[in-house]
């Protein structure tokens, strides 16, 4: 599986995720957010972390 697939499966399953449970997400500049509110998303290096140092970034 394809790297951005991987970022997109790990946000959307993560309950802490500010991604989680969404179904349209786009990719871009290492960052993965909303489509329809860029405001709400993360980036790569965040969905790579352990939960519980999410929130520090």
């Amino acid at each position: 599986m394809p790297l951005r697939e991987q970022a997109i499966k790990l946000t959307v399953e993560d309950e802490d995720s500010p991604l989680y449970g969404a179904d349209a997400i786009v990719v871009r500049a290492g960052r993965l957010h909303l489509e329809r509110n860029p405001a709400r998303g993360e980036s790569y290096r965040q969905t790579s972390l352990p939960r519980s140092r999410r929130r520090a970034c």
